[in-house]
């Protein structure tokens, strides 16, 4: 794999729309009848692999719903959502008391779960999703629920509790640079729903606290970019608008994540300089030679996301690897969705340069 942003590379035969349409369509259709998920396969060989996690089959459906809408997806792709969805609510929920419900998998309840959990409910619920109204009525209370059991492991010093036993409920020192960012994503993301809900005006402020402190800049996260973005969206500010520049910053200056050779690296930060781009855009900032090199950013890494994409829409490992994942689908789908999206979805239009 080319790691050079100047290089040449191939010219793949879709769009990007069409790419994410195939990917949309493969990751619905390794859901089971029961709602569970095929989850990992060689590609080759078509051989399962036995383990799971509860926060990969969180993010898949989350993606799922956030590409219907803005991609011209089938009917198909909703109800393999809904029994996804359903199934993780009926199989992996914990109530710890009312109003207050966490995910929990393997006897452990990871701050992860129930943010990616809370993620997937609310985007399915704005999809335009045929369902009963006591199914969303359910799921609302579900994702509030959820919400709540987040806030509540805020931590004094403007983080959260990342790991705890189920049993117990007592911390352990398990540390994720995921977490933080999926846990305020989701509880900004509910904010947006309900702007007068005001325990949740508290994850604008841990938002600021933490971006203040530069936490997932040298990360490259694409969650804290996601929760930055859905916090301008609430309420423009320069200083979301510099942490921002920070996290680009840091990935257009340290593309480390490119000499590994796998998809995945790749399409999370494309996914975080596309929430970059999509802010700036709402900013005004469109005109500017850094925006015409961010783009130039994507594009590439696209095409190098492209060079592991399967003839049946899935997503290999890569590096050689033809091991598949749905993790691995969800965040190519989610770049390749999020690009086509911010182009207008000019299918069969736009081919990488």
């Amino acid at each position: 794999m080319n790691t050079q942003p100047n290089a040449a590379v191939p010219n793949p035969p879709a769009s990007a729309a069409l790419v994410a349409q195939a990917a949309a369509n493969r990751l619905a259709g390794l859901v089971k009848p029961d709602g569970s998920f095929l989850y990992c396969y060689h590609a080759g060989r078509g051989v399962e692999r036995p383990d799971y996690n509860i926060l990969r089959h969180a993010g898949s459906i989350w993606s799922l719903a956030e590409a219907s809408r803005h991609l011209p997806l089938g009917r198909h792709v909703g109800d393999a959502a809904q029994r996804g969805l359903l199934w993780l609510v009926g199989q992996r929920l914990l109530p710890l008391t009312p109003g207050l419900i966490c995910v929990v998998e393997d006897g452990k309840i990871k701050l992860g779960g129930s943010a990616l959990a809370a993620l997937a409910i609310m985007s399915y619920l704005d999809t335009d999703w045929p369902r009963p109204s006591e199914h969303s009525t359910r799921l609302e209370k579900v994702a509030d629920a959820l919400c709540a059991y987040l806030l509540s492991q805020a931590t004094p010093d403007g983080d959260f509790v990342h790991k705890r036993d189920a049993a117990t409920f007592a911390v352990e020192p398990f540390r994720s640079e995921y977490y933080t960012g999926e846990a305020l994503f989701a509880l900004l993301s509910a904010l947006r729903r309900q702007p007068h809900q005001t325990p949740l005006h508290v994850a604008r402020d841990l938002l600021h606290g933490l971006a203040g402190r530069g936490y997932g800049v040298e990360q490259q996260s694409q969650w804290m970019m996601y929760a930055a973005e859905t916090a301008w969206t609430i309420r423009p500010d320069a200083a979301l608008l510099s942490y921002m520049d920070d996290v680009v910053d840091n990935i257009l200056d340290v593309p480390l994540y490119r000499a590994r050779q796998c998809s995945t690296p790749v399409a999370c930060r494309s996914e975080a300089l596309l929430c970059a781009l999509r802010t700036w855009r709402r900013a005004g900032l469109e005109g500017q030679p850094r925006f015409a090199q961010v783009e130039r950013e994507v594009a590439f890494n696209l095409s190098l996301q492209f060079m592991d994409y399967l003839p049946d829409g899935a997503f290999r490992r890569g590096f050689g690897r033809n091991k598949v994942r749905i993790d691995y689908i969800q965040h190519n789908l989610s770049a390749f969705s999020g690009y086509s999206r911010f182009h207008g979805f000019r299918t069969p239009g736009w081919q990488f340069e």
